[in-house]
């Protein structure tokens, strides 16, 4: 369903150059390069875990955060091919926060038992997740608090089903639909830099709990 009503145009959109670079140049190339971004997470969580054959608490968070990790990263992708908005920057929220617990974890190794035996309890307070993330993603706290507005009935989701077209008309739709080409690709580019930061810090962790290293991974980080 789509109403329009005449309205004033609106400025249009400028890629950012790092969603470039990251070979994201339009919407196909955006979707084909989500397609295969869990790729990589299982490719560093094979190596990760390939480590010893004990299973440890260790171990079992980190399966558990790397099947979450490429289970968000998938229906990512499929959000964003079917062009849904609301899905695919909820669904980045939760990657944001995946990552975020893996620094967490890392940097403050004796808070990994709440992950594994808190299953009735509230665990980590999100919030401090999130905050401690600063240390790793400049704009990690920033980019997290966009994808809530998505997440949450803000004003910034509300009117996300809503364009000016050409002619200067208003359009609405009752679809699921990004308010631009460049919200999808943008989309796009952030599930790209999540996946290479979650793999990056599936390493660390491997390093961390696994085998002894007094060498930590180049910090990750997030464009904005």
């Amino acid at each position: 369903m789509t109403t329009e009503t005449a309205d004033p145009g609106e400025a249009e959109e400028t890629l950012p150059e790092w969603v470039t670079a990251l070979g994201i140049v339009d919407k196909d190339s955006a979707i084909e390069l989500a397609k295969s971004a869990h790729e990589k997470i299982t490719a560093a969580t094979m190596s990760a875990i390939s480590v010893t054959d004990q299973l440890t608490v260790s171990h079992l968070v980190l399966m558990g955060m790397t099947t979450r990790a490429q289970c968000l990263a998938m229906a990512t992708s499929d959000a964003l091919a079917s062009e849904n908005p609301y899905s695919t920057f909820t669904l980045l929220r939760s990657y944001f926060e995946n990552a975020a617990t893996l620094v967490y974890v890392i940097d403050k190794p004796g808070q990994l038992g709440q992950l594994w035996g808190d299953g009735d309890g509230h665990g980590i307070k999100i919030g401090r997740i999130v905050n401690h993330s600063r240390t790793r993603f400049k704009q990690g706290k920033h980019i997290y608090d966009q994808l809530s507005k998505y997440a949450h009935p803000h004003s910034i989701s509300i009117v996300s089903a809503m364009q000016i077209v050409e002619g200067g008309r208003f359009n609405w739709s009752t679809g699921p639909r990004f308010k631009s080409p460049e919200e999808l690709l943008l989309a796009a580019a952030w599930l790209l830099e999540l996946t290479d930061a979650t793999a990056g810090l599936i390493a660390e962790f491997s390093r961390r709990f696994f085998r002894p290293s007094p060498n930590s991974l180049g910090k990750a980080s997030l464009q904005d």
